[in-house]
């Protein structure tokens, strides 16, 4: 923690990772998918953002229907 000029603390929030590509996120998706637990537990212990995870796994979802409805 550090100290601020007026003597307080600052608590230090979560580290942020640096950006990850689509190929990382596909990758957390499929992780996920075999852990067999729910979106929030495996965030938590992936040091992932629930709201980053879930907008990336909708994008997914979305790509694979458009394919669907195409064939």
């Amino acid at each position: 923690m550090d100290d601020d000029s007026m003597g307080r603390t600052a608590m230090r929030t979560g580290a942020r990772r640096p950006r990850q590509g689509e190929a990382f996120w596909r990758e957390m998706v499929a992780a996920w998918k075999m852990s067999g637990v729910g979106t929030r537990r495996f965030c938590g212990e992936q040091g992932l953002a629930v709201s980053t995870f879930g907008l990336w796994r909708k994008k997914f979802t979305a790509r694979r229907l458009e394919r669907v409805c195409w064939l």
